[in-house]
């Protein structure tokens, strides 16, 4: 991996890559600077979330609109734990 001058240079790279396992926001397509996308096997990232200890003894559970983190938010509500979520850009607030 090159160096990176500055995080700039960091994030194009990440998003480039990102590209290549991104799901498309149909408000933002591939605009990175607006969401976090969705990525191909984020199923397996909320499975390895809810198997931490930290997750299953919380009964409050922080987590952003994040595209990728809505199967997680699900699970949240499944598991019978509170969730707390800003609104996009925290523009409105917290949801409970």
């Amino acid at each position: 991996m090159r160096q990176f001058i500055d995080k700039e240079d960091a994030r194009e790279l990440v998003w480039q890559r990102l590209k290549s396992v991104a799901k498309p926001d149909s408000r933002f397509h591939f605009d990175f600077n607006e969401f976090i996308p969705d990525f191909h096997r984020s199923d397996d990232a909320k499975n390895n979330l809810i198997e931490l200890e930290v997750y299953r003894s919380s009964d409050l559970i922080f987590a952003t609109p994040d595209n990728c983190l809505e199967e997680f938010r699900e699970q949240i509500i499944v598991d019978g734990k509170t969730l707390i979520m800003p609104t996009y850009g925290i523009r409105r607030g917290f949801v409970l």
